[in-house]
């Protein structure tokens, strides 16, 4: 396959092809490293360098220097072929030398294989840096070479001499190669070694002492004469002369530098890991050593020495540990040097010499005692122990246990401490040694292998029965059995383990009664089921393992293809797929069959991957606390819960048991769903049944229902749980410590003394390499964060997910020579296999407390937190079978809190939050915020509303006490609800018979209620007069005169206690009076008349059903506009739905209404401002949705359209900048989420894009092109950067949810596990599946020869893993930008690898490019592309014909011209498109679907296409093609089939009619006017749907109307004609001219057709009508045919000199039409001659006829002389 690539890899892809080409590996990251120079240097020398750490596997030397020099430069390298190349020839030469001697007399080989080939090789040039060539194929690769990065890179200045000698060292570091730069260049420091400085201080010394001697020898005859002289005068003055002489001291060389750069083709990190970039550290592990071994490890290989301090050399084990992902290998036992006190007595030498040998060893192996004795005081040797007081909290309880290796402290402490802590009420929440002793009162629980072999003695002794094991138990007597009884009954059976007898009692004793009964016995079942998990498991993990998943297991158990897998089927499929034959194969059957139906269904075996014995623990205890029954915080030795109530509160009372079925149903209401699947945990619960002795018997693997019985063994094993946490602890303890007192003082007091004397003085494990540097990433961070619980990885581990705030190590011992420890059964030498045995038994974990991590490093410094760290060891828990049968090994092989390591842990940088971090707030837009705070919200109501609400409940609470009070005393009677008297199931309660004040006297009967009622209003009482009379008294009155004031109170509280109570009557009196005068319009909720109608006459349900009823509606009518192009009432329908109640605050249409702006127009601003209302109605905390969030940052990103309606606009930088925080907000509260992180790549790509195109455009003005201008250069680094965190961004996406899961919590070791798998594997304890997966088999194989092809080799699919980056393109397209979707399909995908190729070239990417050339109008380029995608892919695609169609359609509507010839292009698409299967082949036969139809597959506006270009080659032959007005109604029809429009409805009443005008009008009874009358009313019905689909649109009332006059309905015309005037706003010229020609055919009675005269056709009747709509078609359009039919209809009403104006009008505008203006001459002079005395008109007319006849001749010929 193809890689993908991103422009960060680009050189370094450049390079590597490079490096192909030179022979070396393709995969690999090369370095160039160069010396630039040296200086410094104390003597001139001649040198060479040496390279070494960075990754590189020993040292790399240069060729030395031909001259020496002080300050050298210009080393030359070899390639590391050659170099390699020249060892191996040097090394043939010495093994051919070898030989020659071997044989004398023989002449030696000619040349050693190889060696031409090497001189060959070395005779390349060296070039003048170090090629260093690193690897990275894989992920540990490249974990390698970041690591190498991270570690300094050692560069050496050696003396070139026989006997080289190392000058001087430096150490640099280049960590910036990973993410930031490409070239560092660096001067370092160079220190001089020691060896230099002692050669310098030799030469100083004998320099000085040969200067001395010369000088000396020079002064010798002087000297002589001066100290004669100087003895005469008494010898003292040479002496003073000998001792003032100065004597010269060497001075150490100041330190060298050098000059080292180092060259990437590109920052590695962008190639390695992008996702990396601003989230990586540094970590370093150091290692100080191990202390407190146990004497079997440090004995190992014979007793130690003690004047032998150092490394032992001849330990015959290595040791190697493993901490964060850094590896220590090769750890060696030392002795340390002790400095020997001064020589003791004689009796005192054997304890002397004996105490480190005692301080050495280990808990559980005879030195936990000496050891504890070393921190005890003087006052101890005595025999008196120390007295200690203090108190600890439960983290210190927890953290103690961990350090001591008890193996549950994280899990179990809190509840063992709640334990302990419980009788101290009131003192802190802390216990001290009192209560810690508690412990020692615990029994020790049976493990559940005791708990099985226990249930196989009763087994065996009750015939296969607990019901008759527990009768021998109780011989027959009733009752429980307490431990005495039980004890006894046990050794009367004969059970051998009779010492076991209290742990069983306990265990077995959940509830802490101290008592046994038969019950407690389902216990021993619940384990047997477990143990039959662990087998299933066995089986699960093998089957697995051999097929990769269960969808591919399936094939292999349902080999016939039938659907179902019996149980001889399973078990002839296993043994087939070669799986050993035993119980867990009929076991694991049952279990994924609960309900017993003997078949197993491809459904249950996707279960198989959920099963896991430990998952089945955690359901059983979280299933008990979902019922009710337990839960962390409940009492540990409780009982268990109500089962019977439980089980009638879950399955109904008086149930017996329930299926599988009802089960899951039970789950599905608790909304409980655990890891293991209600299959399985059914499958566990049905098991707690009796087992019989036959495991053939299905009953005895699952009995198919659960009752209470199993719902009661379930609590007590969460009791027994419970309980066994503090009895294994207790348990640990007592095993660890001489005694609790012990325990608790080494556990919890400060033991730093007794460390501190252990690392100075005992034996120890260190390390060579004591200190690990390594790369960490983004995903390492996470983990980390998600362990220590910080916010700063928005704590995003999983529900069940192990956070400790800590990490593990693994120690592991191993034999010396092996870095990898082995199987002892595996080593052949016996004594070799003892101590490889007894290491395997020592392999150790720890826990590391990591929480120090989260703190900040050193202020002031830019380092990172450091972390000291002392932890435990305690012994792995998964050992090998037969590591300890002899019992020659410690049970506990680390003690308590006994053997640790000590090491440091730091950062080279704080914590920080994870990318995104420091987000920007938004700019304003406009001059207003981009994201507007949210509208006020309504204030609360005040102190007088909420009396007047709460007297308003309190008179309905009264309503219903009088009801209460009709149906005591009997005062009902039947209601009548229907015609016929028909009785209602309800009945009228005190609607007669009721006296005055009876219900008053009622409640004085009944105080209660009037107490209950006035308690409840009297808070709300007092709140208002405090607030309203605020020198209220405030407390009762005193019954005196001067209460006589507070008058005005009482008053206060009655007006607004009777204004609620009229409120409420005034209310339902009104709703009352609704249902009696208000009709119910079609559609609309009973109650109200449309959906701004008061909500007081309708009932809040109705009203809420009525406003759903109208935002349905209105969203359908903006849809059909849309598709109509009607774009102006779109906006008037969205103006609708936002004044709907709570219209406003819906973010939903907010988004749709900025969709429509986008979709239509690219109108960005508009579509920005109803963005963000959408957003502002979101609450802070939540924010907006990723539609809205993307939405945003699209628009802000587009720099080709404006986004602020007013105001100036915003910066490219800015908008970027605002796109890019709306991103990072959402992905900060939403981690994991894979869409934003796309989208934020996309905003990242397009801007570096954008930037960097900038640049191009710079640099190309710019007037000198040799010289860079600045700018240019920071434009170019700005768009590398943001390619670089594009590409980051890309890289989370794919890895995502992952790379946030996880954690460093769990105790997981892969070599570990690797050698446990092997060890299980050799001991037969674990089957290995064949290497090969099964072949498929014949039935599930695709058939050889197939009648058509499969749709994968028609069709091109995208690649999975594009998936969401494809949901990325489709949101853009949907959002209507279409401008990103080339660059992301085209030019990402080329530079980022956005894309899979193959993705690129499927048919969804290419349907995704036409459709953006489709939303920027680009009609022809999109028509181009899908004729292209014919060509090369395929023209079996139904969607593109639909988009070609759609393409031509929109084109030919574009250009204006509607005429059939330019859309049958588009009719020709639509057609393939119908040919498709399920479209072509629906036929309605004539018939109109109902109005609301079930709802099909397809498209309606195809078919709506389809029929305007059908209804428009109908016009243009007049109506007279029937096939053509046929097929319109057609498509009309089934796209009313698919969804119910006004607009199908209405152009299919328009066909009806167009057909019912091609007969004759004559009412003469015959056929013709009978299918005519039909038609009409067909149309009629029609247009009617229409009208009650859109009410507002004015052309379906006007085709209502001239259906209506055509069928002689004259009040219904004039009714729905007052409709159309209303909205004549909105009418077209089209209808208005139409309608008004009708209303005037059916007003003049000289056009009537026989019959039609009186009956539908009468003067006048519609002629006032007609002029007000001929004058609305004026107002559209100035067209003589209006003018004509205004002038007939003005003609008709007798306005005869507006008529005769008229006909002069239309006769001017009719040229052309001679016909018409002939009419119209002819009807004007008759108006003319019924205008007595009004000359004037004729005139006009004959002067209009002369100017017309005049135009019709043309203009006349000019004469030549004329001219």
């Amino acid at each position: 396959g193809q890689q993908r690539t991103s422009p960060q890899r680009a050189a370094l892809r450049a390079a590597m092809a490079a490096d192909a080409a030179e022979g070396a590996p393709r995969q690999e990251i090369v370095f160039r490293v160069e010396a630039l120079g040296a200086s410094g240097l104390p003597k001139a020398e001649v040198t060479l360098l040496q390279f070494s750490g960075f990754g590189l596997e020993g040292n790399r030397p240069s060729q030395p220097l031909e001259e020496a020099s002080a300050e050298p430069s210009g080393w030359l390298f070899v390639s590391e072929e050659a170099r390699k190349a020249e060892e191996a020839r040097k090394r043939a030469e010495e093994e051919a030398a070898k030989v020659a001697k071997d044989k004398k007399g023989k002449q030696p080989p000619a040349a050693a294989p190889g060696a031409a080939g090497a001189e060959e090789v070395s005779a390349a040039p060296p070039e003048p840096f170090c090629r260093i060539a690193q690897p990275c194929s894989n992920a540990e690769q490249k974990q390698k070479v970041l690591d190498a990065v991270c570690a300094p890179l050692r560069v050496s200045l050696v003396r070139h001499s026989e006997t080289p000698l190392v000058l001087g060292s430096a150490s640099l570091e280049f960590r910036q190669l990973i993410h930031d730069t490409n070239c560092i260049e660096v001067m370092a420091t160079v220190e001089w070694s020691k060896e230099l400085l002692a050669e310098l201080r030799q030469e100083f010394e004998a320099k000085v002492a040969a200067e001395a001697a010369a000088e000396a020898a020079a002064a010798a005859p002087a000297e002589a004469g001066e100290t004669a002289a100087a003895e005469s005068e008494g010898g003292e003055g040479a002496e003073g002369q000998e001792a003032a002489a100065p004597q010269k001291k060497f001075v150490e060389p100041p330190p060298g530098k050098i000059q080292v750069r180092v060259t990437t083709a590109g920052p590695i990190g962008r190639a390695l890991c992008p996702e990396d970039l601003h989230d990586w550290a540094v970590v370093t592990v150091k290692l100080e050593g191990c202390y407190r071994l146990p004497q079997k490890l440090q004995e190992s290989g014979g007793p130690l020495l003690e004047d032998a301090p150092g490394v032992v050399a001849d330990h015959p084990l290595s040791y190697s540990l493993r901490l964060l992902g850094c590896s220590f290998d090769g750890g060696q036992l030392v002795l340390p040097v002790v400095e020997k006190p001064a020589e003791p007595a004689a009796g005192e030498v054997g304890a002397a010499a004996a105490a480190p040998v005692a301080a050495a060893g280990e808990g559980g192996e005879g030195g936990g005692e000496e050891q504890l004795a070393e921190g005890e005081d003087a006052g101890a040797a005595d025999g008196a122990s120390p007295e200690f007081s203090f108190e600890i909290g439960c983290e210190e309880f927890v953290e103690g246990l961990m350090r001591a290796g008890f193996e549950g402290a994280k899990d179990d402490g809190p509840a063992v401490f709640a334990y302990l802590m419980r009788p101290r009420t009131g003192l802190g929440d802390k216990i001290g040694l009192q209560e810690f002793s508690r412990l020692e009162d615990r029994a020790v629980a049976s493990s559940p292998a005791r708990l099985l072999a226990f249930r196989a003695f009763l087994s065996e002794k009750g015939g296969g029965s607990l019901d008759e094991a527990w009768a021998q138990l109780s011989e027959g007597a009733e009752g429980p059995l307490d431990e005495e009884a039980f004890k006894a009954a046990l050794e009367r059976l004969g059970f051998a383990s009779l010492e076991e007898s209290s742990s069983l009692f306990a265990t077995l004793d959940a509830t802490g009664a101290g008592t046994l009964a038969r019950q407690d016995l389902s216990l021993l079942d619940l384990q047997n089921t477990l143990h039959n998990f662990e087998l299933c498991e066995k089986a699960k993990v093998w089957l697995l393992q051999l097929c990769g998943s269960s969808s591919r297991l399936w094939p292999q158990l349902d080999e016939g293809k039938t659907g179902g897998v019996t149980l001889p089927a399973w078990k002839a499929a296993l043994e087939r797929l070669g799986y050993p034959q035993g119980q867990e194969v009929e076991l694991l059957f049952h279990m994924l069959d609960p309900g017993r139906t003997g078949t197993l269904t491809r459904d249950a075996l996707a279960d198989l991957e959920r099963l896991s014995a430990e998952d089945a623990r955690q359901a059983l205890l979280s299933f008990e606390d979902c019922l009710g029954g337990g839960s962390a915080g409940t009492d540990v030795e409780g009982g268990a819960s109500a089962a019977g109530a439980v089980f009638g509160r879950l399955f109904g009372e008086g149930a017996v048991g329930m299926s599988f079925g009802d089960f899951e149903a039970a789950c599905a209401r608790l909304d409980f769903d655990p890891p293991l699947g209600s299959r399985l945990l059914f499958s566990l619960l049905a098991a707690f049944t009796p087992v019989s002795a036959e495991l053939e018997e299905a009953s005895a693997i699952v009995s198919g229902s659960i009752g209470q019985a199993e719902l009661a063994t379930l609590a007590r094993y969460t009791a027994m749980v419970r309980r066994s946490k503090i009895a294994a602890c207790g348990a640990f303890v007592s095993s660890a410590f001489p005694s609790f007192k012990d325990a608790f003082k080494t556990l919890f007091d400060d033991s730093g003394e007794s460390q501190t004397e252990a690392e100075a003085a005992l034996p120890r494990i260190e390390w060579p390499e004591s200190t690990a540097v390594g790369y960490r990433g983004r995903a390492w961070l996470q983990r980390l964060l998600n362990s220590l619980q910080d916010d700063r990885g928005r704590l995003c581990s999983e529900p069940g997910e192990a956070v400790n705030k800590g990490s593990w190590l693994y120690f592991f011992p191993c034999l010396a020579g092996q870095s990898a420890a082995s199987d002892f059964k595996e080593v052949s030498d016996a004594n070799q296999a003892n101590l490889a045995r007894s290491a395997r038994w020592h392999h150790a974990q720890a826990f590391v407390d990591l929480r120090r991590l989260s703190a900040p490093g050193p202020s002031g410094q830019g380092r990172g937190p450091e972390l000291e760290f002392r932890v435990f060891f305690m012994q792995v828990p998964n050992q090998p079978s037969g590591a300890n049968e002899s019992g020659d090994l410690a049970a506990v092989p680390y003690g308590a809190c006994t053997t640790y390591v000590k090491g440091v842990i730091s950062l080279d940088r704080p914590l920080e939050r994870l990318c995104p971090r420091n987000i920007r707030p938004l700019p304003d837009v406009g001059g207003r915020s981009l994201v507007p705070p949210p509208p006020e919200k309504k204030p609360p109501p005040t102190v007088v509303e909420e009396l007047e609400y709460e007297a308003r409940r309190i008179v309905g609470r009264l309503a219903g006490e009088f009801a209460r009070m009709a149906h005591e005393k009997g005062l009902e009677e039947p209601q009548i609800v229907g015609p016929g008297g028909l009785v209602g199931e309800h009945l009228l309660l005190g609607h007669k018979g009721v006296p005055q004040r009876a219900f008053y006297e009622w409640l004085k009967e009944n105080p209660d209620v009037l107490q209950g009622l006035s308690a409840e209003l009297r808070p709300a009482i007092a709140r208002m007069v405090r607030s309203e009379v605020p020198d209220a008294p405030s407390s009762g009155l005193c019954g005196n005169e001067s209460d006589a004031r507070y008058s005005g109170i009482r008053d206060l509280v009655l007006t607004h206690l009777f204004r609620a109570l009229n409120h409420d009557v005034g209310l339902y009196k009104r709703r009352r009076d609704t249902s009696l005068w208000r009709s119910t319009p079609n559609g609309v909720a009973e109650g109200a008349e449309d959906a701004g109608e008061d909500p007081s006459f309708v009932k809040p349900a109705q009203l809420m059903a009525q406003q759903k009823a109208r935002d349905k509606e209105l969203r359908r009518l903006a849809f059909e506009y849309e598709v109509l192009g009607e774009y102006h009432h779109v906006v008037r329908l969205f103006g609708d739905l936002l004044q709907l109640p709570g219209g406003a605050e819906d973010s939903k249409t907010w988004l749709s209404y900025a969709r429509f702006w986008m979709r239509c127009g690219q109108k960005q601003p508009e579509a920005l401002d109803a963005l963000r209302h959408a957003v502002s109605f979101r609450p802070e905390e939540e924010g907006p949705s990723i539609q809205e969030a993307a939405f945003m940052a699209c628009i802000m990103e587009n720099h080709a359209l404006p986004c602020a309606i007013e105001g100036p606009e915003l910066a490219p930088s800015a908008r970027f900048e605002a796109a890019r925080s709306v991103l990072e907000n959402y992905a900060d509260k939403h981690p994991g989420e894979r869409l934003p992180l796309y989208f934020l790549f996309a905003v990242h790509a397009l801007e570096s894009y954008g930037v960097q195109a900038e640049a191009r455009l710079s640099a190309e003005a710019s007037a000198d092109a040799t010289q860079r201008h600045p700018a240019v250069e920071a434009a170019e680094a700005a768009a590398d950067g943001l390619r670089a965190r594009a590409t980051k961004f890309l890289d989370l996406a794919r890895a995502a949810p992952d790379i946030f899961r996880g954690s460093l919590s769990s105790p997981s070791f892969p070599e570990l596990e690797a050698l446990s798998r092997s060890e299980r594997l050799a001991r037969g304890e674990f089957v290995e599946p064949p290497a090969e997966a099964p072949s498929t088999p014949a039935a599930w194989q695709p058939e050889r020869f197939p009648a058509f092809a499969a749709p994968a080799e028609i069709h091109k699919e995208p690649e999975e893993e594009d998936a969401i980056a494809l949901q990325c393109i489709d949101m853009m397209l949907y959002f209507g930008i279409p401008s990103f979707v080339r660059f992301l399909i085209s030019a990402a995908s080329e530079v980022y690898g956005f894309l899979a190729p193959r993705t690129v070239q499927s048919e969804r990417c290419r349907l995704q490019l036409i459709k953006a050339s489709m939303l920027s109008t680009d009609w022809d380029d999109a028509i181009d592309q899908i004729h292209e995608l014919f060509k090369t892919a395929s023209d079996r695609l139904q969607e593109a014909y639909v988009l070609l169609g759609e393409c031509h359609y929109r084109k030919a509507t574009a250009a204006g011209t509607h005429t059939s010839a330019a859309f049958a292009p588009a009719l020709e698409a639509f057609g393939d498109a119908l040919a498709f299967f399920g479209e072509g082949d629906s036929r309605m036969g004539g018939q109109l679907p109902q109005t609301q139809p079930a709802r099909k597959a397809g498209d309606p506006v195809l078919h709506l296409r389809v029929a305007s270009i059908y209804y428009m080659l109908a016009e243009e032959s007049g109506f007279a093609d029937a096939e053509a007005m046929e097929k319109a109604v057609e498509h009309y029809k089934r796209s009313l089939e698919l969804a119910q429009t006004a607009e199908a409805w209405r152009n299919a009443g328009i066909c009806q009619y167009r057909q019912a005008c091609l007969l004759n009008r004559d009412l003469d009874g015959s056929d013709n006017m009978r299918r005519r009358q039909g038609l009409l009313r067909d149309a009629l019905r029609f247009f009617t749907e229409a009208n009650m689909l859109d009410r507002g649109r004015p052309q379906v009332n006007a085709w209502l109307v001239t259906c209506s006059v055509e069928l002689g309905m004259v009040q219904v015309a004039k009714q729905t004609l007052r409709q159309v005037l209303r909205c004549r706003t909105d009418l077209d010229y089209a209808s208005a001219f139409e309608l008004a020609g009708v209303l005037l055919r059916f007003s003049d009675e000289r056009r009537a057709a026989q019959g039609e005269r009186g009956v539908l056709v009468l003067d006048g009747r519609y002629a006032s009508e007609a002029i007000a709509l001929a004058r609305i078609a004026l107002e559209r359009q100035d067209s003589g045919q209006a003018h004509l039919v205004l002038a007939q209809a003005l003609a008709v009403q007798g306005e005869l000199a507006a008529a005769v104006e008229e006909f002069c009008a239309a006769v001017e505008r009719l040229d052309g039409d001679t016909a018409r203006q002939d009419e119209a001459m002819q009807a004007g002079r008759e108006c003319a001659r019924r205008l007595v005395g009004e000359p004037r008109y004729a005139v006009l007319l004959e002067e209009t006829a002369v100017a017309a006849e005049a135009a019709r001749r043309g203009p006349a010929p000019v004469d030549e002389d004329d001219a």
